[in-house]
């Protein structure tokens, strides 16, 4: 019995840590957008400082959807990546160079009935 307890213990305080830890450095997204309508295709324009250069967008999105899409990401130059995203839960995050000044994610549901999506993101300017 004291070594089950030992063993227990022992791993509250590896979890607690793991939290202290993540909780000091997650990131913290500038702007959150609610995909409105998931069976619609959606634009979603990402507010850009056009007088500061930027060097990386970070993208994390979170939700669940019932069928498949597609999110384009997309520049000045046009789309520099594209995710496709399945049924089921979503849970992904995106950390891409980016030069542009412009930077569009190109929401498309492919067959999609129901489902929500959170998209966070943070722009990286150069110092």
């Amino acid at each position: 019995m004291k070594i089950r307890n030992i063993i227990l213990i022992k791993y509250l305080i590896v979890l607690f840590a793991s939290a202290i830890l993540f909780s000091c450095s997650s990131i913290h997204y500038d702007e959150m957008v609610i995909i409105g309508n998931i069976k619609e295709k959606q634009n979603i324009v990402f507010n850009i400082d056009k007088d500061r250069p930027v060097h990386s967008v970070l993208i994390k999105l979170i939700g669940e959807i019932e069928g498949t899409a597609v999110l384009n990401i997309v520049s000045n130059e046009g789309i520099q990546d594209t995710l496709k995203l399945g049924k089921g839960a979503i849970d992904q995050s995106i950390n891409k160079e980016w030069y542009s000044d412009k930077c569009i994610l190109e929401y498309k549901p492919l067959d999609v009935k129901s489902g929500q999506i959170t998209i966070k993101y943070k722009i990286k300017y150069i110092k």
